[in-house]
């Protein structure tokens, strides 16, 4: 499981947890959640898509 970041056109630098190949599923944490609450689903889900989780800062 990687840590990516994405520079948006704005200027605001989205970090995001990413693993796995295939269709791609994004994981949206709730309010006071992190993207640290997901690394189970995405260890059981990375074999078939490509999982995506939002660190919220």
């Amino acid at each position: 499981m990687n840590t990516e970041s994405f520079l948006t056109s704005d200027q605001v630098n989205l970090n995001y947890l990413e693993a796995g190949s295939g269709a791609p599923l994004v994981m949206l944490p709730g309010w006071s959640q992190t993207a640290e609450q997901y690394k189970l689903q995405i260890e059981g889900l990375k074999a078939s898509y490509r999982c995506l989780a939002f660190v919220a800062v």
